[in-house]
């Protein structure tokens, strides 16, 4: 998650004068953030637990926030540090909610957020905690340091990623509440099927598919290489250029 907060921390700071970061000083925080998060059973219904958390935590050190709910048990919180204007905001997202659990099948509490064996256990441990834990101490630790912004950082906790039947989540954002998280830039985690859905928007030779209104995507690789259970592994993070379509606003997975 360190790589996670460090990409955000840079992102939101780029242009920006803002002191080194000691992150030996911060890591018990960051840790103490990750497990309380994975801790909170956030299964589709119950995404405003995490709502609520992340809004104590950021008014604690004055950061305005604003929630946004189609269904009261389903919000979405929006955050922003605001900049001096002369850029457009960078968009940071993650989703609260997480997949089901079958208990029976867990060695530990899916929600204890255990520390066993050198690993935090539980529900969302992967996807997507690490990243609302990641955009939390960013806006954070942007705060603490008096970071002086050319654009504004928006803080995006989104409800409804794995299971969204009636649109309470990111389609409820754009279609109702898009001023709120209009930005130049968004970014995020992506899943390797997401990838392909961005990759495909492009052509075969490599040059990016211009829509009828609008820019599309702009495709940004940021390796990261460590260290799984023994074996070397590649992630990517994408950072994605806001794409304008038909109704002339963005989309971010």
């Amino acid at each position: 998650m360190k790589r996670w907060l460090a990409l955000f921390v840079l992102a939101g700071a780029a242009s920006a004068q803002i002191p080194a970061i000691n992150w030996e000083k911060n890591q018990a925080e960051i840790l103490e953030r990750y497990r309380a998060l994975v801790g909170i059973d956030s299964r589709a219904g119950n995404e405003t637990r995490v709502v609520e958390y992340l809004k104590k935590a950021l008014e604690a050190e004055g950061i305005a926030t604003e929630t946004f709910a189609l269904e009261p048990a389903r919000a979405n919180l929006v955050a922003r540090l605001k900049g001096n204007g002369s850029k457009r905001p960078l968009l940071i997202l993650a989703h609260t909610d997480v997949v089901g659990v079958q208990r029976e099948k867990w060695p530990v509490d899916p929600f204890g957020a255990v520390m066993k064996d050198g690993y935090i256990w539980g529900r969302g441990s992967k996807d997507d905690k690490p990243v609302l834990a990641a955009n939390l101490m960013t806006m954070l630790l942007l705060k603490r340091n008096n970071a002086r912004l050319d654009r504004d950082v928006i803080f995006l906790a989104e409800s409804g990623e794995e299971a969204d039947t009636t649109g309470v989540g990111i389609n409820f954002m754009v279609s109702r509440h898009f001023n709120e998280i209009d930005a130049e830039f968004a970014l995020t985690r992506a899943a390797a099927q997401r990838l392909r859905a961005i990759a495909s928007l492009w052509s075969p030779s490599g040059r990016r598919k211009r829509f009828r209104r609008g820019r599309g995507w702009w495709r940004t690789e940021l390796p990261a290489m460590g260290r799984y259970r023994g074996k070397t592994t590649r992630s990517f993070t994408w950072a994605m250029r806001s794409a304008s379509w038909a109704n002339g606003k963005h989309r971010c997975a």
